[in-house]
């Protein structure tokens, strides 16, 4: 019986060290965006002129490109977003604290942190709200 448990701990354990390797996965062929919805109090999406997505730690600039009908249907709906499989291999098993910045009339109306992470095949978010309401 000790014999069996310490080959399962072996096992455990040797299996446990291959955690950062993704070669062994297979992932989904969906692209996963974490968005964020801004609204007014009225419950009315809202429109920013350009937002900004910024990595908390060095500075980077995060955002996603997006062409004018992009960023069009982005403002009618109040719907941005924050963090997509566009960066799962640079930050694969790793967590990131970024904020998004939401600009109108070029002044800042909107800031909000957010941790964000990626596992092997996907980001995900760790914390922050993505229903936001300006005040």
């Amino acid at each position: 019986m000790k014999k069996m448990l310490f080959i399962f701990s072996f096992a455990y354990i040797f299996l446990g060290c291959k955690s950062d390797d993704c070669s062994d996965i297979f992932c989904t062929q969906e692209f996963v965006t974490i968005n964020i919805s801004i609204k007014d109090q009225s419950n009315n999406p809202v429109s920013l002129d350009y937002f900004e997505v910024i990595n908390l730690k060095d500075g980077s600039d995060l955002t996603r490109e997006v062409n004018s009908a992009e960023l069009e249907l982005m403002q009618q709906n109040g719907t941005y977003p924050l963090f997509g499989d566009e960066h799962v291999n640079a930050y694969k098993n790793q967590k990131l604290e970024i904020q998004f910045k939401g600009f109108s009339n070029n002044q800042k109306i909107i800031s909000q942190n957010y941790t964000v992470g990626a596992d092997c095949c996907h980001v995900i978010l760790i914390s922050g709200v993505t229903e936001l309401i300006l005040e």
